[in-house]
């Protein structure tokens, strides 16, 4: 099977929450985009995408969207403009079916979206 550290995707009806201890059962719903902090083989310990709660989940009550080219705390310039900003948030985008980005540049926090083609990887 497929080592799914980094990987992000989507929590599905087979999750089968085994331990929550720092995310309410009622937080760990079908539909949820979260990030696999570490795949333990038969089990994920998921991060939420907001990167507040952790979770411990079957594996196979998850679906891969994949994996980011980017992480959060990635320094990423932006192509248009040669900006040069820290990725803050990492989602997806059902629409486009590709990953998002919102980056934190030394005078704000941008909350428009980056899509991987607008952005390489920083000094």
């Amino acid at each position: 099977m497929t080592n799914l550290n980094h990987a992000y995707g989507v929590v599905t009806d087979k999750a089968c929450l085994i331990q929550g201890d720092t995310m309410p059962k009622d937080v760990v719903w079908e539909g949820m985009s979260s990030f696999v902090q570490s795949d333990n083989g038969e089990t994920l310990t998921i991060i939420s995408w907001d990167l507040k709660y952790h979770a411990l989940i079957k594996k196979e009550g998850f679906r891969v969207y994949g994996f980011p080219s980017f992480s959060i705390g990635d320094t990423v310039i932006t192509k248009e403009g040669e900006k040069s900003g820290v990725v803050y948030l990492v989602s997806w985008h059902k629409k486009r079916q590709s990953f998002l980005y919102c980056l934190d540049f030394s005078s704000h926090r941008s909350t428009r979206w980056w899509f991987e083609d607008e952005l390489k990887k920083g000094q």
